[in-house]
């Protein structure tokens, strides 16, 4: 810019060169001609202070000014051509959104574009297809706390789950889930399926059906209520569990209720013949988007298989109990929380009369936030039968539960007849790793009733009640550990030392328990 007002100053020399010339043969003297050169000399020099003032000021402010409007020259452009191939950056932890610009954010040269062209919604997909591979390793020595008979049982299960769903539209659906099952090296032939592959969920699925908010599911599916202590997938097992049911959903902001009718099992081909059993349920969730949950719940099972009760002179009648309970959980403050459950039974077992409890409390407190260590303790009850032969049902009856998780992971002892006493404590090794620590003290709470299993297996009995309520003592370890993100590793060690109704009823040996499980979630 310099130089170019130089050059015009020479310019203008040049210029004035030629009125010079013609004055010379004037009658001006030439002392007149070079005072006036000097005056235009001088006013040069003013007139080149005056541009590099203009100039320094340009150089101050047309960087900005030429950004800002290369900037709204290209804004148009861009929107004409679409969104960006890949995906958005995320904004860095703790940095608020930037808000979209709003109309009058727009340049004043957007009104005279074309309207710019955007992407159309990506439209939710008709077939989803997913599945699940899961193997699992199990060793238990001494499973009838024997050691003097050799009862080593070790095996591989393996299960696959494949499942597709389809949206017929967007309020109807359809499931399907096939499952493979089995254990390593135990099938009868490659070339038989020996029942092994079966359909494990299949339903019909219709939102707001009849009205908004009603859902309809009917086929074969798993329920799966609160903690399932009651009701439950069974997910551990390697085969799970699904019903044959009808289900109505209503659901609204801050509740939703279940009402649901299922055949529970149709084993015609075994000694129950046309006998199934059946469960109805009512159950409903309060507060579903508050820190606390509340649980109203009635499950009515019947058997249809006749069986006899404690008095054989009266016969063989089906059985019908009513279960009627709720549960609530609830986040008191940062890291602290508790669970709590009750449920009360009535009804006949077959001409005995029905009347049983029980109850679960747990508590957490997170005490160091780092490592997640949380601590904490649960105690677990259900009533036992008090007399074996007055002709009155005491024991609680646990229904169709997910059991592994709560009274210990030998599976022992279920929701029936017991109290549990379990201090727990948790904590994550490293950013991808769990580990726990569970504790178990388990007693009968009748002396008299038997010792059961989730399944309702006896493990132990003394009818005169002479063998005290001390059934043992569980510890277990238990790890987590994801390899991948679809590859999950779980591995656990159970130790279980009996107590004096065990050494009395079944034997004095320890029992151990070792399981390591690979889940492949596709």
């Amino acid at each position: 810019m310099r130089s170019k007002i130089l050059w015009a100053g020479v310019c203008v020399l040049l210029g004035l060169s030629g009125p010079v010339a013609w004055a010379q043969g004037s009658s001006t003297t030439l002392e007149d001609r070079l005072a006036a050169l000097e005056r235009r000399v001088e006013l040069l020099e003013k007139e080149n202070d005056r541009l590099k003032a203009q100039l320094s000021r340009l150089s101050d402010n047309a960087a900005p000014q030429l950004a800002s409007l290369a900037v709204a020259s290209l804004k148009p452009s861009i929107a004409s051509v679409g969104p960006p191939l890949g995906p958005e950056p995320l904004p860095e932890r703790g940095a608020s959104p930037v808000p979209s610009p709003g109309p009058s954010q727009q340049p004043p040269t957007a009104k005279a574009q074309a309207p710019s062209q955007t992407a159309p919604e990506a439209k939710p997909e008709r077939i989803q297809v997913g599945g699940q591979i899961r193997f699992r390793a199990e060793v238990r020595q001494n499973g009838d706390l024997n050691s003097q008979l050799s009862d080593l049982r070790d095996f591989i299960g393996q299960r696959i789950r494949s499942h597709v769903r389809g949206k017929l539209s967007d309020t109807v659906e359809t499931y399907v889930e096939v499952q493979d099952s089995r254990l390593w090296g135990q099938e009868t032939s490659p070339t038989a399926n020996d029942r092994l592959t079966d359909l494990h969920q299949g339903y019909l699925q219709v939102s707001d059906f009849l009205r908004r908010g009603l859902t309809l599911r009917a086929g074969r599916q798993e329920l799966a209520y609160g903690s399932e202590r009651l009701v439950g997938a069974l997910d551990w097992d390697n085969v799970g569990r699904s019903f044959d049911a009808v289900k109505m959903r209503y659901s609204s902001q801050s509740w939703w209720s279940d009402a649901f009718a299922a055949k529970v099992i149709d084993r015609r081909s075994t000694a129950r013949g046309e006998r199934d059993q059946y469960l109805y349920g009512l159950f409903n969730q309060f507060f579903s988007h508050r820190p606390r949950h509340l649980e109203v719940y009635g499950f009515l099972f019947r058997d249809g298989l006749r069986s006899p009760g404690e008095i054989a002179s009266r016969g063989r009648k089906a059985t019908e109990i009513m279960t009627l309970g709720f549960r609530s959980d609830k986040n008191v403050e940062p890291g602290v929380s508790y669970e709590l459950e009750f449920a009360g039974q009535f009804g006949h077992r077959g001409f005995d009369s029905h009347r049983a409890h029980a109850l679960a409390a747990k508590a957490y407190k997170t005490v160091e936030s780092k490592h997640q260590l949380r601590l904490g303790f649960e105690y677990d009850m259900a009533s036992g039968d008090r007399d074996p032969a007055d002709g009155h049902s005491g024991e609680f009856l646990n229904l169709f539960p997910t059991n592994h998780k709560y009274y210990g992971y030998a599976d022992l002892m279920g929701w029936r007849n017991m109290q549990d006493f379990r201090p727990m404590f948790t904590v994550a090794a490293g950013p991808q790793m769990k580990f726990d620590i569970d504790y178990h003290r388990l007693y009968l709470l009748a002396a008299r009733g038997p010792w059961k299993d989730a399944g309702g297996n006896v493990l132990g009995f003394d009818p005169a009640g002479q063998s005290g309520t001390h059934v043992g003592d569980e510890l277990d370890f238990t790890v987590w550990f994801p390899i991948h993100k679809y590859v999950k590793i779980q591995s656990g060690y159970s130790l279980f030392v009996p107590g004096e109704f065990v050494r009395h009823t079944r034997g004095t040996d320890r029992q151990s328990f070792l399981y390591l499980q690979t889940l492949v979630d596709l």
